[in-house]
């Protein structure tokens, strides 16, 4: 659907956490167990990451991606895709 516009899917790596979710919240993130108890709420990304304890990782994960660029989403909004703008 995208490919007259010059756009191509591609695999990108992403890490996605085991044992803890943060949610993005007004004015912050929020921080909890994976079975959802509330271990904190930071202002800033990095200080979310810090909350989580020493045994708490993420696992790499290989998705699929479209990369968007200003002129895809313009060319997307006139053709009227616009959910995808």
């Amino acid at each position: 659907m995208l490919k007259p516009l010059g756009m191509a899917c591609e695999t990108i790596e992403v890490y996605a956490p085991e044992h803890f979710v943060i949610h993005r919240v007004d004015g912050g993130f929020e921080v909890s167990s994976k079975h959802g108890a509330l271990l904190g709420v930071a202002a800033t990304f990095p200080a979310a990451r810090d909350l989580m304890s020493d045994g708490t990782h993420e696992q790499l994960y290989a998705v699929h991606d479209m990369r968007l660029t200003e002129s895809h989403r313009a060319a997307i909004l006139e053709k009227a895709f616009a959910a995808w703008g």
